[in-house]
């Protein structure tokens, strides 16, 4: 008797700490964020599904400012940008983390990133909806929309 009540409380335990689809996904944008500061675009390839897309909008620029990437191409550009960075901070919130019947987490949040690149500055706000999915028992993002909100570029110094 004893055994068995020790055997349920333990199976209560492991399933009260179980981690929920949501807490994945957090998870998922902690570790993302985490290779973007280590500036490890290969860290962040493992983050992104093979078939996912990236949209990144510039909403007052009109329809020829919106960019579509396929992961490959996305990762391509995620190199050249961290190859120009001296430095950079990212402040990310997350507004609302929500799983759908069928599998999908979505999320939605806001960054802004201070980056400085080859003696000049740059300010970006922007707001970010992301749908991730247990891909082969992994969490990964499958679909990513980035809309630009603010951008502050500051000169070069003189020479």
């Amino acid at each position: 008797m004893r055994a068995t009540i020790c055997l349920l409380l333990l199976i209560t335990a492991v399933v009260a700490g179980a981690a929920t689809p949501e807490d994945d996904a957090k998870a998922l944008f902690e570790r993302y964020n985490a290779a973007w500061r280590a500036r490890d675009a290969d860290a962040m390839a493992r983050l992104v599904a093979p078939d996912c897309v990236i949209i990144m909008t510039e909403p007052g620029a009109g329809a020829k400012r919106t960019r579509f990437f396929p992961r490959d191409s996305y990762i391509k550009l995620v190199r050249e940008r961290v190859a120009q960075l001296a430095d950079s901070t990212t402040d990310q919130t997350l507004h609302a983390v929500s799983a759908a019947d069928r599998g999908d987490i979505f999320v939605i949040g806001e960054a802004e990133e201070h980056a400085q690149l080859h003696g000049r500055g740059e300010v970006f706000r922007y707001s970010f909806y992301a749908v991730a999915r247990p891909v082969s028992g992994r969490m990964l993002f499958r679909f990513i929309v980035s809309q630009l909100t603010f951008y502050a570029p500051s000169p070069a110094p003189p020479k």
